[in-house]
Parts: structure tokens; C-alpha cells; sequence
């Protein structure tokens, strides 16, 4: 593929996770090229409602799902697929796709597991949604990889639940970034799994699984 030609596809799920994602992405790719320019990307329409209601574990609807829409992501023939939601990536790993298409899927958790490899670093504290931080559906991947997993105090749980749902409602506000910061300053090592709350991570404190996904994309793009 001409090199000019290649691009990243990326379902539109939720709106501001998406809207993040392509900021993000133009940002790193003008920084990438050493020049202002828009990333090539292509954004394809998606039934996030749906998708959405039936995340984290109804995998029977979920397959249903994510096999339409890999069909409409193959076609647009990208150079790989960005997935703008960490929970689902667990949902997609339990398909049946063909293994050309698995590979170009950019997934999160195995970049970041790789960052945390590469500092030395073997216990964090993973914080997500509320079901990431109170089920193993994620945290079994840094565990097959050594890296211990705590999970923030109930009560923080809580709250860190409710910033993720004024920001997906209502997108990035300094005030919600001070109060997750406020939330997070207890926590040593720290890892950001959900867009969510990575839309509020500006200063990129903490090991964030989206911004290490975009960049791992457009590295894909040379």
C-alpha cells in the first residue's frame, strides 16, 4: 500500500470518546510528521447504544455486534483499527476473527502492559470503570504478565464512577480533572483504563491505555 494512502480506521462510539480520540490523534500525528496535518482517519458509523448496553459481558449480543461491524471496519481497508473504549477490547478478544484482522487491531491493554514492562514496574492500581475495578475482566491481563493489580478504596470506586459519567454526559471540565487528580494522589502507580477518564488526563500524569493506543497507531501508519 502506498504509504501516502494508508489510514486508521476507528468505529464512532461514544461522542466524546471519539471527538477525543481524533484531537489526540491529530495532535500526535503533527508532532509525528514534525508538521501540522490531520490524521488519516477514518471514522465509521456504529450503534454504539447498543454496543454499549450490552458491555461488559453479554457476549452473545456483543459477538453479534462486533462481528458487523469488523465487516464494515475490513472494508474500509485500513492500516489498523482503533477502538476508542478499553472494556470492549475484552469482549474482542473472545471473537473469532480471522488473525490478519486481530493483528490490526490496536489494543490497549497489550501496550500498556508493555510500558509497564519496559519501567520495571510490577503492581499498579487500575482504575476504570466501576466494573473494571471491581471484577478481574481486565485485571487478568496484567496478572498473566506478573503485574499485580489493586483497585481503589470502595468509596473512590464510587466517585471516580461518577466523573467517568459526567464526562461522558458532558465531556472534559477543569473541574473534574482536579477532582479525579484529588482522587488519584493516594495511588501509586496508577493506570487509566477508560477513555473517559483519559479525556481528563491533560497533563498525562498516569499510564494511560488511550494515549499509549493512539500513539502505537499512528507509529502503524509508517
Amino acid at each position: 500500500m502506498n504509504k501516502l494512502a494508508r489510514k486508521i480506521a476507528m468505529p464512532t462510539l461514544s461522542e466524546k470518546a471519539s471527538d477525543f480520540y481524533q484531537r489526540e490523534l491529530n495532535r500526535l500525528y503533527g508532532l509525528h510528521q514534525g508538521r501540522h496535518g490531520a490524521c488519516p482517519l477514518q471514522r465509521v458509523a456504529t450503534d454504539f447504544e447498543r454496543l454499549n448496553a450490552s458491555l461488559p459481558d453479554n457476549y452473545i449480543v456483543l459477538k453479534r455486534l462486533l462481528d458487523a461491524l469488523f465487516e464494515e471496519l475490513e472494508a474500509t481497508a485500513a492500516v489498523v483499527y482503533l477502538l476508542p473504549n478499553i472494556t470492549l477490547h475484552a469482549a474482542i478478544d473472545r471473537l473469532d476473527l480471522p488473525s490478519k484482522v486481530h493483528a490490526k487491531i490496536v489494543h490497549p491493554l497489550r501496550f500498556g502492559i508493555s510500558a509497564l514492562e519496559a519501567s520495571g514496574t510490577t503492581r499498579i492500581t487500575l482504575v476504570g470503570t466501576r466494573h473494571t475495578m471491581q471484577s478481574d475482566q481486565l485485571a487478568e491481563y496484567f496478572e498473566e504478565k506478573q503485574i499485580e493489580v489493586d483497585f481503589p478504596r470502595t468509596a473512590d470506586i464510587l466517585a471516580l464512577d461518577g466523573l467517568r459519567l459526567e464526562v461522558f454526559a458532558r465531556g472534559y471540565s477543569q473541574r473534574l480533572k482536579i477532582a479525579m487528580e484529588k482522587l488519584l494522589a493516594r495511588y501509586e502507580n496508577t493506570v487509566l483504563a477508560c477513555t473517559e477518564l483519559s479525556v481528563l488526563n491533560t497533563d498525562a500524569s498516569f499510564t494511560d491505555l488511550a494515549r499509549l493506543q493512539m500513539a502505537a497507531a499512528i507509529s502503524a501508519l509508517d
